[in-house]
């Protein structure tokens, strides 16, 4: 739908960033946009962040498969700690 600018609800305009990235922020409103056919890195962990970033509302555009296999998708952390702690 094309729309003149004019007739966009009052907003503000912010820069871009990546759900990782806004760890600790905190927006009115999140639109987060996950790629179709899924990402090696997408994960329930990666789409929480993204959705508790809004203090009021979220819109995520995404397809109905992508949400799906991001909630069943749960990340495993590779920090390196406990090797380091086993041979430390």
């Amino acid at each position: 739908v094309a729309l003149a600018v004019e007739q966009l609800p009052a907003h503000r305009t912010a820069w871009a960033m990546t759900l990782h990235k806004s760890q600790g922020a905190a927006f009115a409103h999140v639109l987060s946009t996950l790629p179709p056919g899924g990402h090696p890195l997408l994960s329930r962990e990666l789409l929480y962040t993204g959705v508790t970033r809004a203090r009021e509302q979220v819109t995520v555009f995404a397809e109905e498969a992508t949400i799906r296999e991001a909630v069943h998708a749960v990340q495993q952390r590779r920090t390196g700690l406990a090797d380091a702690l086993r041979d430390g």
